[in-house]
């Protein structure tokens, strides 16, 4: 939950963070597609708590910024 969270701008990353994979010869494509459906998952949910995505790279990490009410 962020709703406590105080600041306006958060990044989701996978449980398994790409640095520990780090040395690896190759990721296998299944590892490759649950990081980036846990990653697509955390932003649907947080999209409806009141997030929006500012930015995904290559769905591995997402940007996301909280929608200030009253804001443009």
């Amino acid at each position: 939950m962020l709703d406590g969270y105080p600041f306006a701008y958060v990044v989701v990353l996978p449980a398994t963070s790409m640095s520990s994979l780090v040395g690896t010869a190759a990721i296998s494509p299944v590892k490759e597609h649950t990081m980036i459906d846990e990653v697509l998952t955390a932003v649907e949910f947080l999209e409806s708590r009141g997030w929006e995505l500012v930015g995904l790279d290559q769905g591995f990490a997402a940007c996301m910024r909280r929608i200030r009410q009253g804001s443009p």
